[in-house]
């Protein structure tokens, strides 16, 4: 789903806000449930028109096993379901506008062509099956910038022999620079 985010906390410069598009940050989240041992998810971000800008992503996983998490850019791929997206607000209530964001996260792409796709972001997630839940998460506060009107992939590969749940979210904003 795609849900307004309601504040920008990592940081607080006027530089940030200057050239957020209409002040406006968005938080896109999906779960995918039941994945197979040693198979792979994946998410499709497709951009628009203006650079994003992913200022914090979390990655959990349920069960017990390991995840590895990747981004590719430049990936063909047979688009899937778009995940559906609401109005965002607006952080700065001057703007007294709403606007959609120009980009899609779609689920369940398929035709997936990794090709010469550059691989810019890669993490693993390892989760014994203890802790709270028998739940273990991955946070991320670097910031990922993703060109516009490119297709990324992000993909999740479960390399454990258990079934597992993931979840995985996305906060961005979008810039004209």
């Amino acid at each position: 789903m795609l849900y307004p985010y309601n504040y920008l906390n990592t940081r607080d410069t006027p530089y940030l806000l200057d050239y957020v598009y209409q002040g406006l940050a968005y938080t896109a989240f999906h779960e995918f449930g039941n994945v197979a041992g040693n198979t792979s998810v994946y998410l499709q971000i497709t951009t628009g028109a203006r650079t994003i800008h992913i200022f914090n992503h979390e990655i959990q996983i349920a069960g017990a096993g390991d995840v590895t998490a990747s981004l590719y850019e430049g990936a063909t791929v047979t688009t899937g379901t778009i995940l559906p997206d609401l109005p965002p607000k607006s952080f700065d209530r001057r703007i007294g506008e709403s606007s959609s964001a120009l980009t899609s996260i779609f689920t369940n792409p398929s035709s997936i062509n990794l090709g010469s796709a550059t691989m810019f972001m890669r993490e693993k997630i390892y989760n014994n099956g203890g802790g709270f839940g028998g739940k273990d998460s991955r946070v991320s506060g670097i910031e990922t910038v993703l060109a516009p009107n490119a297709t990324y992939l992000l993909q999740l590969t479960n390399t454990s022999n258990n079934t597992l749940d993931m979840t995985v979210g996305l906060k961005f904003y979008e810039s004209d620079n």
